[in-house]
């Protein structure tokens, strides 16, 4: 796994990212954003307005992040789910970024949200754009891969 330094030295070459913030990186890991491109998978509705990303109860979410990766055939990665976001109830199933990934990353998130107030009724959740919505490690290979991903957008 990278840790920052190591993420820094492969910036630029092995891994590439647009916009880049660089409040978003962590000592392992870096955070991606919400977009302002947001869609229920139920109604597949638009779920942004105004800043904000509405996700109905018991619906996901399916959001695009501001963020453009690359990643070379000399690395890999994942994308995790907040520990924050599962604390409101919302839920991502993290997966891999195999080598050669390219382009915005697709996340879905599921709101399990219950309300207080009523036991067996879910609420709608509310994410900001901008805010950090998953979180991505990077892996150095040990050789180069030769099965790369040769896809323009990759869906996570």
């Amino acid at each position: 796994m990278l840790s920052d330094n190591d993420f820094r030295s492969k910036f630029g070459k092995d891994i590439a990212i647009f916009p880049f913030k660089k409040e978003n990186v962590e000592g392992a890991s870096i955070y991606v954003t919400a977009s302002e491109y947001a869609w229920s998978l139920k109604t597949k509705k638009k779920i942004c307005s105004n800043g904000e990303i509405t996700i109905p109860k018991n619906d996901t979410a399916i959001i695009i992040t501001q963020e453009s990766v690359y990643l070379s055939e000399n690395v890999a990665g994942a994308c995790h789910s907040r520990v924050r976001l599962a604390l409101r109830g919302l839920g991502h199933l993290g997966t891999p970024m195999k080598p050669g990934c390219t382009g915005r990353l697709l996340i879905a998130i599921h709101n399990h949200a219950k309300d207080e107030n009523k036991e067996d009724e879910g609420k709608d959740v509310v994410i900001g754009v901008n805010e950090h919505i998953a979180v991505l490690m990077f892996h150095k290979l040990t050789s180069k891969a030769e099965v790369v991903d040769q896809k323009n957008l990759r869906i996570y």
